[in-house]
């Protein structure tokens, strides 16, 4: 009897410290979701989440004071976790704050956040959309990855490089606007992005990083900026649907086996033949080299003496498409 009455007392004490440490360190609950005030005193982050909650409206003031943050793994693994809604008085969402959120569906990210860790969405198979606002510059490394049914992203603002693996394995996702201020895409950005068909590539991209649309099989067509320097190693690889691509006049390097295992038919370069000569191409890009290749021309090329053909292979923009001079009857 004793015993039992020591051990009660004993839970009873250890639960009443744990409540004032929690209430130390500044952390107080609301609808499942943890707010816990930061260092300077003057803002509260969201650091946990009940775990069996369905939505998370997540406060904008909490006693007086902005909740400013979304901490690190803040609701990593919320499993039935289907909807969430950002206040514009959340200025950074930390690494994986979302990660393997299995049930989410849809998140839109608001103009008042600027900075947001990488993996941040990582494994979150039911998200099917997401908008990110005007703050962020930079959508993180692997933070899409492994989101199989995303379907349709928004990037507004300033967004200036799309991080390594950002979208890799989103099987999903048809179609993609890169923001006019993007100049970097990385190294595996768009991996196996099966369903992907609607891709413009912005003027302001000078970098495709390595395997950036390996294995991208739906991708019929490409136009790489003249802004762009390198293409890098197995870029292209494994789009086996690729049959035309423009090449921008700028290009000084194609990696090795940047398309390989593609079905290009015909290369629209944007420079001269002199130009095209001294791109250093890699090995493993036989389909690249044997496609047939046109140089751009706006005015009509020279013709033979008898005006049945032009001199050289040349193309020219009509309607806004690429298209092969000929001579026709």
């Amino acid at each position: 009897m004793k015993g039992r009455r020591a051990a009660a007392l004993f839970s009873a004490a250890l639960l009443a410290l744990c409540l004032a440490l929690f209430a130390a360190c500044g952390a107080e609950e609301e609808n499942g979701i943890v707010y816990t005030l930061r260092e300077d005193g003057a803002s509260y982050a969201v650091t946990d989440c009940g775990g069996g909650a369905e939505r998370a409206e997540i406060a904008a003031v909490r006693d007086g004071l902005p909740v400013t943050r979304i901490a690190e793994y803040a609701f990593f693994s919320c499993g039935e976790l289907t909807d969430v809604s950002i206040p514009d008085s959340v200025t950074s969402i930390g690494f994986s704050a979302f990660a393997s959120c299995g049930s989410l569906r849809s998140i839109a990210v608001p103009d008042s956040v600027t900075s947001m860790g990488n993996m941040v969405f990582y494994g979150c198979g039911a998200l099917t959309e997401a908008s990110f606002g005007k703050g962020v510059t930079e959508v993180g490394s692997r933070m899409f990855h492994s989101c199989g049914s995303l379907a349709a992203v928004h990037l507004a603002g300033d967004v200036t490089a799309i991080g390594d693996s950002a979208f890799e394995g989103c099987a999903a996702l048809a179609g993609i606007a890169l923001p006019a201020s993007v100049t970097r895409v990385g190294y595996r950005s768009f991996y196996g992005c099966a369903a992907l068909t609607g891709l413009t590539l912005p003027s302001s991209l000078e970098y495709i990083g390595d395997s950036a649309f390996e294995d991208c099989g739906a991708l019929t067509e490409i136009a790489v900026p003249d802004a762009a320097v390198r293409i890098g190693a197995a870029a292209f690889k494994n789009c086996a649907a690729l049959t035309d691509i423009v090449l921008g006049s700028g290009v000084e390097r194609i990696g090795e086996a940047a398309f390989e295992n593609t079905a290009l038919e015909r290369v629209f370069y944007k420079g001269t033949e002199e130009e095209w000569n001294a791109i250093d191409v890699g090995d493993g890009n036989a389909p690249l080299l044997s496609a047939e290749r046109y140089c751009f021309r706006a005015d009509e090329p020279a013709k033979t003496a008898d005006g049945t053909a032009y001199i050289g292979k040349y193309w020219r923009y009509v309607g806004g498409v690429p298209a092969v001079w000929e001579i026709t009857a």
